[in-house]
């Protein structure tokens, strides 16, 4: 079985930065595992970064494909289809909303968010009317559709009245490089961030709805206790935003108490700071998946997220929600959790316990079966259920 997928998220933003490039690398590791003989083929642009190549599964090879611009989605619509078609791919996977068309060939395209919509002060009107066309071509072309949560199935359903039959939910698990650290080795990442007392842990992005400004207006409202003991790390922040972030932080007076990084953090860190962080706050205007919850809950890190639609079904009682467009409220759940000690211990051992409702080998099992249905392969026989056949 040979699959054509559209590798742009792993090759051409690192797969340790980019969360949907790390959800295509573990969920297709594993399905390697399952599938040993499968292989897949990783048709991205031409690397800017060849170090990028280092994230590849085993299974996996790359195919870079060069073409000149992206008027139409050229490169999605007619140049990825045509290499799938001359190797002879039994499906072709794509992802960014990118819905490839080789004739006789099963198409599934992953859809991760509807932030856009979801959301739709953060963006332009043509990039929210954009956005919108390709999922209602995405939901009317696509063989079968691949979305994490049972609340985007539903938005699908209703919104762009999509087959719900062909859409199935693959939700992922936590990165298995992300492991809980214990604290005699925290010290090199700690001095390396700067980082001297208890901390809270936020992942910043260049968007708005990441919340990272209004999560900064709820530090400078927290009780000064608070600050006086604890710091702020903030990560994931480009130049332009890390400039603008530097500003808002030296008018508030913060300087001594926000430590802002560029970029994310590096791979072999991220579990320290993890761990590490008493407390990981993302209270999102909008979001996908949380990839960050499943990390801190596997790190014994306490979280804040942001009461937007879905969260509530993921979280459970894991996470403390808070109205992300309130600081008040955000600074709110910090003292909490940093002043009852009980309370926080409670959140997180309901994080440890939930996060074994999301496994990556349960997610490649999935959809091994849904490629398996769609491509019309042969179904394998495990050993055990062979003998158990045969003596039937």
């Amino acid at each position: 079985m040979r699959i054509a997928l559209d590798a742009r998220p792993i090759f051409n933003a690192s797969s340790a930065d980019h969360p949907r490039g790390r959800w295509l690398t573990q969920l297709y590791s594993h399905l390697h595992d399952v599938r040993p003989d499968w292989r897949t083929l990783a048709y991205h642009r031409p690397l800017d970064d060849e170090a990028a190549l280092r994230f590849t599964p085993n299974g996996m090879t790359s195919r870079p494909i060069n073409l000149l611009g992206d008027r139409m989605q050229a490169w999605a619509r007619w140049r990825l289809p045509f290499a799938a078609w001359r190797e002879q791919a039994g499906l072709v996977h794509g992802t960014l909303l990118s819905c490839p068309s080789v004739p006789g060939v099963p198409t599934v395209v992953s859809i991760d968010h509807l932030i856009p919509i979801e959301s739709p002060s953060h963006f332009t009107a043509r990039q929210t009317s954009g956005f919108e066309q390709r999922v209602r071509q995405v939901c009317k072309r696509a063989d079968a559709i691949v979305v994490p949560t049972e609340h985007l199935r539903t938005q699908l359903v209703v919104r762009f009245q999509a087959e719900p039959g062909r859409i199935h939910v693959v939700a992922p698990g936590v990165d298995s490089s992300i492991q809980h650290v214990p604290a005699n080795r925290w010290s090199g990442v700690m001095q390396r961030y700067g980082l001297n007392k208890p901390f809270v842990l936020h992942y910043g992005r260049d968007v708005p709805y990441r919340n990272t400004r209004r999560l900064i207006e709820a530090w400078a409202m927290a009780d000064n206790r608070i600050r006086q003991r604890m710091q702020l790390l903030i990560v994931g922040l480009n130049e332009s935003t890390g400039q603008d972030l530097v500003a808002i932080v030296n008018r508030l007076g913060l300087s001594q108490s926000v430590r802002l990084m560029r970029n994310f953090a590096e791979a072999g860190d991220r579990s320290v700071l993890l761990s590490a962080a008493d407390i990981t706050a993302v209270p999102c205007r909008a979001s996908g998946f949380p990839l960050f919850m499943l990390e801190a809950w596997k790190t014994r890190s306490a979280v804040i997220a942001g009461r937007v639609s879905g969260m509530e079904s993921i979280a459970g009682d894991a996470a403390t929600l808070v109205e992300p467009g309130d600081p008040c409220a955000i600074a709110r759940a910090m003292k909490r959790l940093v002043v009852d000690a009980r309370f926080r211990t409670h959140q997180v051992d309901h994080g440890v316990r939930r996060l074994k409702a999301f496994s990556w080998q349960y997610a490649a099992d999935s959809f091994v079966r849904l490629i398996e249905d769609l491509a019309n392969v042969p179904v394998m026989v495990e050993p055990d259920e062979a003998v158990q056949r045969k003596a039937a």
